[in-house]
């Protein structure tokens, strides 16, 4: 999310409102891809502080 629409609850409520929908669609959980990256320290603490659990590990090889 954009650096100034950050901490303002949108975030919270979007989250809400898909867990709302996957519910009444019969569903049970959301599942997160995220890299492990730097710049992506805040969202992964965003997510936690949400009820996310971290789960995964992901691999790549890359070629030149």
């Amino acid at each position: 999310m954009n650096q100034r629409y950050r901490r303002n609850g949108i975030g919270k409520q979007f989250i809400a409102r898909a867990k709302e929908i996957i519910i009444d669609q019969g569903g049970f959980a959301i599942t997160l891809n995220s890299g492990n990256r730097a710049e992506w320290v805040d969202a992964h603490a965003f997510y936690l502080k949400n009820g996310f659990t971290a789960k995964s590990t992901g691999f790549v090889m890359k070629f030149s």
